[in-house]
């Protein structure tokens, strides 16, 4: 069983960013405030593709390309990300940054955003555009979510690397993907909708909106196909599936099947999701 850290699937990070009431352009790279780590090193790795990244109490580390990394710090999924050289996708890049003190997540974020800017003289913008979404919505049955159950996550962050378990359980409130033959095995513990939804986007590479009303957390444990409806297997590093490679009758159900099972159901509509637009990226000089 491997873990397939994608985008943000090693951070916790119970935000979803996407659908948006009103259409809105921000300018991102603003002057002057960011936070700054206090020494960082990025060198390339010379892999293509996959990525994980983590931060540690006053210290981020990451092997992964600048769309992994850019997933991160904006708090996006890679689809939502515009104008993205090749380069950008798949060059790997080692990251090793420390803080002063022990700053918090956000803070964390706001820092590598200003290593990215600094580093790979990356400018960007955000901006609403018409694009296809699902909505979450439940089932006639209602709603079958599992409630939390002791063990299931962690409350304490992960042991710094090369220490512990290598696939701990994920930290409470966030959740994991693990790659198994054949299919994805979804994975956490006391997590809230939103994370839910956030992380249905980052497989299915489309938005999905909570509109189920649950207010509540819950464990989840759902796993699903590789196949074409999810975007996941690109990302991921693996191969694409050749047709008939995983019978049918052997292989886990579909992830609109297996979310059923929870008694939710994935709508396809159409509404405005923020983009970040790429202005301006460069290759890292050398450290």
């Amino acid at each position: 069983m491997i873990l397939a850290t994608i985008g943000l699937a090693a951070l916790a990070v119970p935000v979803l960013i996407g659908m948006l009431n009103t259409p809105a352009i921000r300018a991102q790279n603003a002057p002057a405030t960011k936070p700054k780590f206090e020494a960082a090193s990025i060198k390339p790795t010379g892999s293509r593709g996959g990525g994980s990244m983590r931060p540690w109490p006053g210290r981020l580390t990451a092997s992964a390309p600048l769309r992994v990394l850019m997933e991160a710090a904006y708090h996006v999924h890679d689809f939502q990300i515009v104008g993205v050289p090749e380069w950008v996708k798949w060059d790997g890049y080692a990251v090793d940054a420390k803080a002063s003190g022990n700053p918090g997540h956000a803070q964390m974020m706001l820092m590598l955003q200003s290593l990215l800017e600094d580093r790979f003289q990356l400018w960007v913008h955000r901006e609403s555009r018409e694009m296809p979404v699902y909505a979450l919505v439940t089932t006639r049955g209602g709603i079958k979510l599992p409630p939390p159950r002791d063990g299931s996550c962690t409350e304490e962050d992960a042991p710094p690397p090369g220490q512990g378990d290598p696939t701990p359980a994920p930290r409470c409130g966030g959740m994991d993907v693990l790659t198994e033959a054949g299919g994805w095995h979804m994975r956490g513990g006391k997590v809230p909708m939103a994370e839910f939804v956030r992380k249905l986007s980052e497989v299915l590479g489309c938005t999905v909106t909570d509109q189920t009303g649950f207010s509540g957390v819950f464990d989840i444990n759902l796993e699903f196909r590789r196949d074409d409806t999810t975007d996941f297997d690109t990302r991921a590093g693996l191969a694409p599936l050749s047709p008939g490679a995983i019978p049918v009758e052997t292989a886990s159900p579909s992830i609109f099947s297996a979310i059923q099972q929870l008694g939710l159901r994935l709508e396809s509509t159409k509404g405005p999701v923020e983009v970040l637009v790429i202005d301006h990226v460069k290759k890292p000089s050398d450290n």
